[in-house]
């Protein structure tokens, strides 16, 4: 992959950096709540190539910043393939911040990756960009924070990389997913490329 691409998460509200990558990536909360609206604004008129995906505070969208921007599965360049998971809802059940029970990630979770059968070529190479936070060796699962969910789409995907955000303490970490690197991504953002099936991180 030649392209250069930054992922944030979490901006809730904030207008956007200087970036000068060819594609922006989102994983969701791009709002904070209905009345922080004039940074979104501007996210949407970033002249770059922009993929989201909804997190717990986008469940509305005054802006539309996702109307042209939400994404599922879609190809990057060539034989390289973003797989989107996000999860966004007005149900005031699911609690204040609106974040998913496991089972109702996993069923959002196992519908993408029935979408993945059809969509990518056999020996595509991907990345999964999701709001949620995976567990892992350091986090066991915890309703509304770690899903168990997310290393079971990595382990059949096993993706390049796995980019998430939500967990606001995580910032900027990087850790292991079974197989797959996994970067916690925040409002500062991750630049990088893709090379040999490698994920290389702009420091």
């Amino acid at each position: 992959m030649s392209i250069l691409i930054t992922a944030f998460s979490d901006t809730h509200g904030e207008p956007p950096p200087t970036i000068s990558a060819d594609v922006i990536l989102h994983a969701g909360d791009v709002y904070e709540s209905d009345r922080h609206v004039e940074g979104v604004r501007k996210w949407a008129a970033m002249p770059q190539r922009t993929l989201a995906v909804r997190g717990n505070h986008d469940g509305f969208d005054p802006v539309g910043f996702f109307n042209s921007r939400e994404f599922t599965i879609t190809a990057l360049e060539d034989n390289i393939w973003l797989v989107g998971l996000g999860f966004a809802t007005q149900d005031l059940s699911y609690g204040p911040f609106a974040v998913p029970t496991e089972a109702a990630l996993a069923s959002v979770a196992a519908g993408v990756l029935a979408e993945t059968v059809d969509l990518i070529p056999p020996g595509a190479q991907t990345i999964l960009l999701s709001h949620y936070a995976p567990t892992s060796m350091f986090h066991q699962a915890q309703e509304g924070f770690f899903f168990n969910c997310i290393p079971k789409m990595c382990e059949a995907l096993r993706p390049v990389a796995l980019l998430y955000g939500h967990i606001h303490q995580l910032f900027g970490r990087e850790c292991m997913v079974g197989d797959t690197p996994a970067f916690s991504l925040g409002p500062k953002g991750l630049t990088f490329t893709i090379e040999n099936g490698t994920i290389r991180v702009r420091r």
